[in-house]
């Protein structure tokens, strides 16, 4: 797996090379094409702004955007809804109201809640993501502090980024990167949403990226999520492609097993072979990724494995992805932009590590397996 300081690299280079695509400021736009002020317009009545209050305290846990997507459903992040115990929503026509949790995805980092909106709302149209380039234009609309609504463009860097052992990947853009950008939604020059970002990748001199949870990932689990929390699962491996010179013997090779992970308690091992997932043969690390993490958290899935010349068939229960990852900090209030990123898994003393650990407990960082959902 590419690290977090490659992957930047790798993406910058990205973001770079294809920068001469994007208009210039104050550039017309193409012939036929809306202009920028008309599509903020268009989705701003879609656009929230999300307050958690910690009333034990009697203080702002956290802040961010959210964007209606349905009928009394507004979609945000799934981190920042766990920095209080009361939600509200406060609307562009200026109404506020309180919302409950629907459901929450930690792994995607998505969260649905329901809330009274205002007659008239509008919810906003989900666009492709998998259609996104390199160098496309992107704009995002969110809130910082006090001030609602900020537009921001940039282009795409990467529709398919990873940054860490989990099955998340990314729309990594140089839209909307100002503190607090939680939740703030995505969208092409159509103006559809094609993502919801969930946190930030510094990539040098106070350079960022925002890395938005894919809409087609959204679209695909938007009425499981809206109906409770949603899992995935978790095996603990680190796995690869047999290599030409392998290639005969088949199947999808371990490289290394987590301490503590199902796999271990399967009785796997690095250098085993896994030849087939619930009884379809596979010959590629990502079919192995995909199959498990498409699955719930708790799903029995059975494994033909062969070692040292014996093969047999191996029934393990997966753990919860989200609970193998080192959950990201909130920023807190007054952050700027331009700060160094928290430390991986965040001070466990902190008053968002402490919420987060009183309600899931205390989460382990995550293994550096190299394929997404193992």
């Amino acid at each position: 797996m590419t690290g977090r300081s490659g992957l930047a690299a790798a993406i910058f280079c990205g973001m770079s090379a294809a920068w001469a695509t994007v208009p210039a400021a104050g550039a017309a736009p193409a012939e036929g094409a809306p202009a920028l002020a008309d599509l903020v317009a268009k989705v701003a009545p879609s656009v929230v702004y999300v307050t958690a209050t910690d009333t034990s305290a009697n203080k702002v846990g956290a802040f961010g955007t959210g964007v209606i997507v349905g009928d009394g459903e507004v979609l945000t992040n799934a981190f920042l809804v766990l920095h209080g115990d009361k939600l509200t929503i406060d609307f562009a026509d200026g109404s506020s109201a309180d919302a409950t949790i629907a459901g929450k995805d930690l792994n995607n980092q998505l969260a649905i809640l329901k809330v009274t909106a205002p007659a008239g709302t509008s919810a906003a149209t989900f666009g492709s993501s998998a259609a996104l380039r390199r160098g496309d234009a992107v704009f995002a609309l969110g809130n910082y502090a006090s001030i609602s609504g900020m537009a921001s463009t940039g282009i795409v860097a990467d529709n398919n980024a990873q940054v860490d052992a989990t099955s998340a990947r990314y729309v990594a853009s140089t839209a909307g990167t100002y503190p607090d950008d939680r939740g703030t939604p995505l969208f092409d020059m159509q103006g559809e949403l094609v993502g919801l970002v969930a946190e930030q990748l510094a990539v040098g001199d106070g350079a960022r990226l925002a890395l938005a949870t894919p809409g087609d990932t959204i679209k695909a689990e938007i009425d499981e999520l809206a109906a409770g929390d949603v899992t995935h699962g978790w095996l603990g491996i680190t796995i690869r492609d047999a290599t030409t010179a392998e290639a005969a013997k088949g199947g999808v090779f371990i490289t290394a097993v987590a301490p503590g992970s199902p796999a271990v308690e399967a009785g796997l091992a690095a250098n085993d072979i896994i030849t087939a997932v619930n009884g379809s043969a596979v010959t590629r690390a990502a079919e192995v990724s995909r199959s498990v993490s498409g699955l719930a958290a708790g799903t029995k899935l059975s494994l033909d494995v062969s070692r040292g010349g014996w093969s047999k068939t191996v029934e393990v229960t997966l753990g919860d992805l989200a609970q193998a990852r080192t959950p990201p900090q909130q920023p807190q209030i007054g952050d700027s932009a331009g700060a160094a990123p928290p430390a991986a898994g965040g001070d466990a003393g902190s008053d968002f590590m402490k919420e987060f650990n009183k309600t899931f407990g205390q989460f382990p960082n995550a293994p550096q397996t190299p394929a997404a959902g193992n």
